[in-house]
């Protein structure tokens, strides 16, 4: 199992995936803090060049269900909006990365999580 799907897995969900119609226009990643925060995720790096983390042995620890979580926070480790494969794209300042924060809070917020912070 990759670090993604165990997050999903774990917590209901670690990503957002904008489309318009069949393209993905953007990606918004985040995991629990207190998981970011843990020594051996080192800088967990979530961007979708590197899908299983900083190491694919993260993958093997135990992570804490949301009641045994203390500080209900979700960090945001990968925002981007538009392809990362060119330098203009028609899908950036059009609000997309407005809405995939908003439609975290508003996710979080139904979850039973109650913040969001941006590590960057």
């Amino acid at each position: 199992m990759s670090l993604l799907g165990k997050l999903t897995a774990t917590y209901g969900s670690c990503a957002m995936l904008p489309r318009d119609g069949d393209s993905v226009v953007g990606c918004l990643r985040f995991c629990p803090k207190a998981i970011a925060s843990m020594a051996e995720a080192g800088t967990l790096c979530m961007r979708p060049a590197y899908p299983a983390g900083p190491s694919d042995w993260l993958v093997e620890l135990r992570f804490p269900s949301l009641e045994e979580i203390d500080d209900r926070a979700l960090a945001v480790r990968y925002l981007m909006t538009g392809s990362p494969q060119r330098q203009a794209s028609l899908h950036q300042r059009k609000g997309i990365g407005t809405r995939l924060v908003r439609g975290l809070e508003e996710w979080a917020r139904e979850k039973g999580w109650r913040a969001v912070v941006a590590i960057a």
